[in-house]
């Protein structure tokens, strides 16, 4: 079998030769990489909202409705909550990197964190279902709208569709 003229070569590729990201690889890459990017700096305005002083803090948790917590029982936690969200917004940014540069370990972290998210959002959907079921007991209340879910149920098809072409792909990452 010769090759056909102005066709090329569909072959394994070599390591030397230069791969092109594709645009979803890109466009993922580029969203993962912002998202923690305004993670790391909500974490920051949090902390230097916290650290100009509690009454501050108290009246912006009051402008967001949340003005009915308790700081005294809140703050041990929210040194901890800015340090697993300054944690996770920086290894949302490695997989960002990683993706931007093909890497397969950056497929993978996409591939099993996407995979948690889409088991944890059924396992979520399905006790919001029934929490809101026992809520409206007794009256015509039978669970969640129809519209909520619809849309999770989109979603979850974008985040399956999301697993599968990392999972299919795997042939574009070192």
């Amino acid at each position: 079998m010769g090759i056909v003229p102005g066709r090329q070569d569909r072959g394994p590729r070599s390591r030397s030769s230069p791969r092109e990201r594709p645009g979803c690889v890109t466009l993922y890459a580029l969203l993962t990489i912002l998202g923690a990017l305004f993670s790391i700096v909500g974490a920051f305005a949090m902390a230097a909202l916290y650290a100009r002083g509690r009454t501050m803090f108290e009246q912006a948790l009051q402008q967001q409705g949340m003005g009915l917590l308790d700081l005294d029982q809140l703050t041990p936690y929210l040194g901890a909550a800015l340090v697993i969200s300054l944690l996770s917004a920086v290894v949302n940014l490695a997989i960002g990197i990683g993706l931007w540069m093909l890497k397969n370990w950056a497929r993978l972290a996409v591939v099993v964190l996407s995979t948690l998210g889409f088991v944890s959002g059924l396992v979520q959907l399905v006790r919001t279902s029934d929490t809101f079921r026992e809520a409206g007991a007794g009256t015509a209340f039978t669970g969640l709208p129809l519209p909520i879910i619809g849309g999770m149920l989109v979603a979850f098809a974008i985040q399956a569709v999301i697993i599968f072409w990392f999972l299919v792909n795997r042939d574009l990452f070192d």
